[in-house]
């Protein structure tokens, strides 16, 4: 019972140990309202900052607006994410869903290979339990059977001892009879 405890405890332990899922820090702790005004003035002032940053290419056309998020078709987000498609893009709230979704199943594999790893275990526990309680059954066995044979050898003992004490007495008897005859004879013998 107390190892029983013990491999639960074990095993109980080694689940514990799997570490929570923790996902990537996002940048925006919450989606701006398109109907806020001060929100409206700064839209598309990225692309500003952005080509003010690299005047490499003045002549180059300003970034289409027209970004579309190839998961829901949603044409505003607080920020996008490139897909692994070329000009391709996710809407903040797909991407992080699809995050959220991605490190709930790295997390629920852990798990399940946790409790893969438990209930091997307790197959491998049990198994040695029934190999355990086997060897006992067969040791008690032996036991059994060794006191049936000395009980049996004890038994013949006793019949052997009782053969002898009959044996004996029927010599006694014997004798007794010879010698009470003998006696017989002698008086008739004798007028």
């Amino acid at each position: 019972s107390s190892g029983i405890n013990a491999e639960y405890g074990i095993l109980e332990e080694m689940i514990l140990q799997q570490p929570s899922p923790k996902p990537k820090v996002l940048q925006w702790p919450i989606c701006p309202n398109i109907n806020d005004q001060e929100y409206l003035h700064y839209t598309g002032l990225e692309f500003i900052v952005d080509r003010l940053k690299s005047p490499t290419k003045p002549d180059t056309a300003s970034p289409s607006l027209d970004i579309t998020c190839v998961v829901c078709g949603l044409d505003f987000s607080p920020e996008w994410e490139k897909t692994d498609f070329e000009d391709k893009f996710e809407c903040y709230y797909c991407f992080t869903s699809k995050l959220r979704k991605t490190v709930r199943e790295e997390h629920t594999e852990r798990l399940k290979q946790g409790f893969i790893k438990v209930v091997q275990k307790e197959k491998e526990f049990e198994r040695q339990l029934q190999n355990q309680q086997r060897e006992e059954q067969l040791m008690q066995q032996k036991l059994a059977e060794q006191q049936r044979q000395q009980q049996q050898q004890i038994m013949e003992q006793q019949q052997r001892t009782l053969q002898l004490q009959l044996q004996q007495q029927t010599l006694e008897q014997l004798q007794r009879q010879q010698i009470a005859n003998q006696l017989l004879q002698h008086l008739q013998k004798t007028p």
